[in-house]
Parts: C-alpha cells; structure tokens; sequence
C-alpha cells in the first residue's frame, strides 16, 4: 500500500506527542514553526530532520581550517552541521599543572647555612607534596646526599634527625616524592586528551645545605707574644668564616696595642698588609709567620686544622689608633 503524506505545522516539541496520538504518522511532512526545520515521519515513526550534505570530497590545499589541517579531507555527504563544528571548534589540550615538593626546617631544627666546623646541628626538616594534577603520593622521603634517611606516605612528613658535629665538609637534605598517574582532563571540547598527563614518578625539592667552613680570626692586645696557642687565636676579638683570596680586611688597632696577631686557616695566606695612616704598603714583611693547628669549634684538642699564623711585636705600645688593612692570599 502506497504511503500516505500529509503536510504538518507545529511545534517541533510537539511531534513526539502528535504521533503517539496518531495525529500524524509515517510519511508525513512537519515544518516546526518554533525551529523552522522540516521533519520527515519514517515508516518506523522516528523522526528526520532532512541536513545539506557535501556531494564529494573536499581536500584542503595550502591553508588549515578550523581544526582542519592542510591535506585533510571532508568527506562527502558530510552534513552543513558536522562541517560546521569541523571548522569552528579546535580541540585545545588542558593543562597539566606538576606536582611541587618541598623541604623547610621545622621547629627547633638548625637552619640550612654557613657554620664554623666544629658546630652541633640538629636537622629537624618537614617536606611537602602539593600533587597539582599528578597522582597519589606513594612516598615522601628525607635524603641526606643520596640515602634515605627516612619516609612516610603522607603529606606533610617531618623528620628529626639526629645531632651532627659539622666537620669541614657540605650536608645536604632534599625531600623526594614517589607518586601514580595523575588523571586524564578533558580538553577545550569537553573530550579526554593525555596530551601532557602527568606520569607517575618521582620529584625532588630543592636541596637545604649545612657548610662547614674555618674562620679567619685577628686581635691585638698588650705586650708582646711569640708563639700564640690554638686557645689563644681562637680567643681573639675579631673573626670571619671562609675569607676569600684578595678580601680586605681593616683593622683599627687600640692606643696602648704592643702585639697585633692575623690566623688564617691553610692555605690562606696574607698577601698584603698596609699601614694606612702612613700609606706604607710593605708592613707584611714586619710580620713573623708560624704554622699553628687551631681547634674547630669546640676547641681543646678538637677537629684541629693548620692556620697560617702573621704575628707582629712592636717595640713600645702604640702612642694613638693604627688603622691598617690585611688582603688576603
């Protein structure tokens, strides 16, 4: 039996409802008067809502389009709808922040820093795993250098380590972070793209250090002194960790002075040494140089070191201020 058509105008809302009221059936032709489409009831009663198609292939040559590239295709029968999302939308990856891990003295630890060897420290440190859009942490350690010295699998983890006497030498922490697959986001377009997931791995902070460096100590006093001790030097008024060849240090020598004494850890030596208020540059050779081993820190007999001793005796004690400068070797 041959179809039956008859023309409709309605609501497009409405279509769904006319037929199962069997106001209109297979074959008819609606025109919505809400959307202005034209529908087409199937023999089946679905609807179809007749597109424009392209009636061949379409390459692109020379230019891109949309999210069309150069050399890319659009097929033929591809409806005015597709076609318009093929060269209106472009997918845009999201973006993948990476996970940050940190390391910070906590409490009543020591900070990270410059120390005359011979120091007590105590690195009381806590790390920190923010994970951004990368995965579960697995593990968050303290390394000291390269060991391990200890871990937890969750966030923020402090570790108390115990006392260290620094000697001459560089200790160093870092925290490191284990962590899964992040998940995959969803691009500009609302679809999956991995393009930049963050993989599972391992991260590592930036590293705290503790320096273990000797000072350079220097002091005058009254009468004169041959062979000054380690307790003597290290009794000095004045000092400074880590002098550097061609530093300049200025000294004002006090009214009454008779000796002036300059120790430097070896192999810093003394380069110069001038007597300002006379602009006499060749003081150095009034200087007498012995080798002394001077204590760290904790002085006595401990973690001794050669110094490069300057002494200089003058014969009556000074009548007024010296100012002199000592560069250094």
């Amino acid at each position: 039996m041959a179809m039956q058509t008859k023309i409709g105008y309605g609501n497009k809302a409405d279509i769904d409802t006319a037929i199962t009221a069997t106001t209109i059936d297979e074959g008819d032709v609606i025109f919505t008067k809400d959307t202005e489409e034209l529908a087409f009831i199937k023999p089946d009663k679905s609807v179809m809502y007749p597109k424009n198609r392209t009636s061949k292939d379409f390459t692109l040559n020379g230019t891109d389009l949309g999210a069309l590239k150069d050399g890319e295709k659009i097929p033929e029968g591809t409806s005015i709808d597709d076609l318009l999302n093929m060269i209106t939308q472009k997918a845009i990856a999201p973006t993948y922040t990476q996970p940050t891990v940190t390391i910070a003295k906590s409490g009543s630890g020591t900070a990270a820093g410059n120390y005359e060897a011979g120091t007590s420290i105590t690195p009381i440190l806590t790390a920190t795993f923010n994970k951004n859009d990368a995965g579960d942490l697995t593990k968050l350690s303290i390394l000291k250098g390269s060991a391990e010295v200890g871990s937890d699998t969750s966030s923020p983890y402090t570790y108390t380590g115990e006392a260290i006497v620094l000697g001459d030498e560089t200790i160093s922490f870092k925290a490191q972070a284990t962590y899964v697959d992040g998940e995959i986001k969803n691009n500009n377009l609302g679809q999956p793209d991995a393009t930049g997931q963050i993989k599972a791995g391992t991260k590592d902070s930036s590293t705290l250090s503790f320096v273990g460096q000797r000072n350079a100590f220097w002091g005058y006093g009254a009468g004169t002194i041959e062979s000054p001790s380690s307790d003597q030097i290290r009794g000095l008024v004045n000092k400074r960790l880590n002098v550097s060849a061609n530093n300049v240090i200025s000294v004002a020598i006090a009214t009454g002075s008779q000796h002036i004494i300059f120790a430097l850890p070896a192999p810093r030596t003394l380069k110069q040494v001038s007597y300002d208020d006379l602009g006499d540059k060749g003081m150095l050779s009034a200087f007498t140089k012995t080798t002394v081993q001077v204590a760290d820190a904790r002085g006595g007999e401990n973690g001794k070191k050669d110094y490069n001793v300057y002494v200089y005796n003058m014969s009556t004690p000074s009548a007024a201020t010296m100012n002199f400068s000592f560069t250094i070797g």
